[in-house]
């Protein structure tokens, strides 16, 4: 999985202490991860970029992340990445992409997963059921099947 963010001021981008850091139309950022994870969803490389970043040691806010390399994406990824590099251990913007990353890791190995049988709560109802809009207990998806 590959996220990105890149954002682009209409005026020039200037520090609180009046440093001009790029010109208006310049990409004061332009930085990504990738999440490498075999179908297991262990995580086995997190490769990071900072092609434009507005300070020098916004390069490195990347480093952190590879600590997230042997955590499975599973139920309480969001949790433990925080745990491992939130506040001043990583980029902000970096770490903002874990979510989408994460929920997009698991539509990826759907077909994977569709040959195994359905994981089933406590009842016995899949665990699937009432994780979205998508498969709401009454919804038509559900319904059908």
């Amino acid at each position: 999985m590959h996220g990105r963010v890149v954002d682009h001021k209409s005026e020039d981008f200037v520090t609180w202490t009046g440093q001009r850091l790029a010109p208006a139309g310049d990409a004061v950022h332009d930085l990504g991860l990738r999440l490498v994870f075999y179908d297991h969803m262990t995580v086995v490389e997190v490769p990071t970029f900072a092609d434009s970043t507005p300070y020098a040691v916004c390069s490195g806010g990347g480093d952190a992340l590879q600590s997230l390399v042997v955590l499975r994406v599973t139920g309480g990824w969001n949790r433990e990445v925080s745990a491992r590099v939130s506040g001043a251990r990583s980029c902000i913007h970096l770490m903002e992409l874990r979510g989408p990353l994460a929920t997009t890791a698991f539509q990826s190995v759907g077909f994977i997963r569709r040959q195994q049988p359905a994981r089933l709560d406590a009842n016995g109802w899949p665990v699937k059921i009432d994780s979205c809009c998508a498969y709401s207990a009454h919804s038509e998806q559900v319904m059908r099947h």
